[in-house]
């Protein structure tokens, strides 16, 4: 399915095992889709944040910070509303088999202050200042003391009264204080369960589950030479419908592409599975990791960095003749899109793709203002170079901007444009170049040698620093051009 990016039957798989925890039920199937219904349960982690968890003890050094800061609040002039309860249930109070906990379950029982009329309504009027209209007076005082207790810690999750009257909710009180009297009061502090339960029709139902019967249907065949054009997102519609039972040619209507690109792309997933190498290093040893072994094609990735240029590109191509086989563009996380591909590159290829949309986003940080274009070529007979950390190419900026302001104070009146590229492989020289002249029709020549030096005293440097990242499997093309110079 398009949403959680999962391919069949992995995806029907999860999604019955949820059921079977009690987050979901089947609810049949509408337009050849499988509908799934989150349960009483399932609402609930939704509502939930999901944390790393922490000890018990941290738990308690937070709820020691959040009774603190309810006595600030209470001890407010400027406020109009008192915190007159504080209690706590769920993992912190029952305890965990090992000793952690997700998150700090409160219920906050509010009260507005006992004062006259006209000041109690002029600190609500001061506490509505900058608000919606939406938001009445008294709700605005109860979500201004909400949010002070959040930002003492993520782990702090606030609740509605009502969590602690549902079935078998044990909970005790941990604060509490006489808003008429304005003083804190001693409390409760034994467990209690509610004495008026949320029963029958109080109590939310959870949907009844459909009975859920597919037996897996094996995925079709492609001719010989036929290849696929799908966007990645089509795809697991696609087999999500395939396996619903529906022919290539409905799935086909129903998805405006032609048969025999849904029939290719179905056929390709029965290909083994490609898991995404761990990204880390060097852009090319990435690409091997998630290479299988005794692979039957090379691929060439090539990587764009730059405000609004980001994308990656994998080709594959025969081991032997180096025709091309296919192709993959990805421009997000969840965006790619299959281009005239066998059927047995489209799972490495997207594989792949995905391992260097990551790198891409772990290099957005080292590349400045630039434009950077990586690209290397991974057969599976080669080896990875093990390296840790990224190439950094912020020092090389500077210079390039330099150089720039001087080529375009002193260009021709008939240049829209003006470009300069440093092209880096290997632990060599690298060749710096200038692209000039109007959009669509640009000339190329060497950047004066006044203008390079001090670009190449930045690039020397940067070569020994970066030894390990210049391996002749991959380049790097860095570019500045005349936009740049406006900000």
């Amino acid at each position: 399915m398009p949403a959680l990016e999962l391919d069949e039957p992995d995806i029907t798989n999860k999604l019955l095992e949820l059921q079977h925890e009690g987050w979901l039920v089947y609810a049949g199937r509408t337009n050849d889709r499988d509908q799934w219904i989150a349960t009483r349960k399932g609402h609930r982690l939704t509502a939930t944040k999901v944390l790393k968890r922490i000890s018990a003890e941290q738990g308690l050094v937070i709820l020691d910070k959040l009774i603190a800061e309810a006595r600030l609040i209470n001890s407010d002039p400027e406020r109009s509303q008192r915190i007159a309860e504080i209690y706590l249930f769920g993992s912190l109070h029952t305890g965990s088999e090992d000793g952690t906990i997700g998150d700090i379950d409160i219920v906050v029982e509010t009260k507005r202050r006992n004062l006259p009329v006209g000041e109690r309504e002029k600190l609500e009027e001061a506490e509505q200042v900058g608000e919606s209209w939406g938001i009445n007076r008294w709700s605005r005082g109860s979500l201004i003391i909400g949010s002070r207790l959040n930002k003492i810690a993520r782990a702090v999750s606030l609740h509605d009264s009502m969590d602690l009257r549902l079935p078998g909710v044990r909970f005790r009180q941990i604060y509490a204080f006489d808003v008429e009297r304005e003083r804190e009061i001693p409390f409760d502090a034994s467990e209690k369960i509610h004495a008026e339960p949320l029963r029958g029709q109080d109590t939310p139902c959870d949907p009844v589950a459909k009975p859920f019967t597919r037996l897996p249907r094996p995925w079709p065949i492609a001719e010989e030479d036929e290849r696929a054009t799908l966007d990645s997102a089509d795809g697991y519609e696609a087999q999500h419908l395939w396996q619903n039972g529906l022919t290539a040619d409905a799935i086909g209507e129903q998805l405006r592409a032609t048969p025999a690109d849904i029939t290719v792309y179905l056929a390709s997933r029965a290909a083994p599975n490609v898991k995404p190498a761990k990204v880390e290093g060097l852009l090319s040893a990435c690409v091997r990791k998630t290479l299988p072994d005794e692979c039957t094609f090379s691929v060439t990735v090539a990587v764009k960095l730059g405000r609004g240029w980001d994308s990656v590109e994998v080709r594959a191509y025969d081991a032997d003749t180096f025709d091309l086989l296919g192709r993959v563009t990805r421009y997000s996380a969840r965006d790619a899109r299959i281009h005239h591909s066998e059927p047995t590159t489209i799972k490495t290829m997207m594989a792949i793709s995905v391992v260097a949309f990551e790198w891409r986003t772990r290099m957005k940080s080292r590349i400045a203002n630039l434009y950077v274009r990586t690209w290397t070529h991974v057969r599976s007979e080669d080896r990875p170079v093990e390296t840790k950390g990224y190439p950094n190419f912020q020092p090389l900026e500077a210079s390039l901007l330099s150089a720039l302001a001087a080529l375009w104070a002193g260009r021709n009146e008939d240049d829209e444009k003006i470009e300069i590229s440093i092209e880096i492989k290997g632990p060599d020289r690298s060749r710096i170049t200038q692209r000039y002249g109007r959009y669509n029709d640009f000339s190329f020549a060497r950047v004066p040698t006044l203008l390079t030096a001090p670009i190449n005293d930045v690039l020397r440097p940067f070569r020994r620093c970066h030894a390990e990242f210049l391996d002749r499997s991959t380049g790097y093309t860095v570019s500045v051009n005349q936009d740049m110079l406006d900000d």
